[in-house]
């Protein structure tokens, strides 16, 4: 099911989930990153522990 107003963008690779769940949500609230800038950002690597997050959100002064 897609969601109005959220653009989908696909996975680059098999383990990219996280990545392309946060591009989405920052493309929604119109903070614009490429996927090397959140590769380095949430330390991506053959996986991504979703805890990494916290990394993201501080780096954009988001509130967790």
């Amino acid at each position: 099911m897609l969601i109005d107003n959220i653009k989908h963008w696909r996975q680059q690779r098999d383990y990219d989930c996280l990545i392309a769940c946060c591009k989405m949500v920052l493309d929604y609230l119109g903070i614009q990153k490429d996927d090397h800038w959140l590769r380095r950002c949430l330390a991506s690597g053959d996986v991504t522990p979703f805890p990494n997050i916290d990394r993201l959100t501080s780096a954009l002064g988001l509130i967790t």
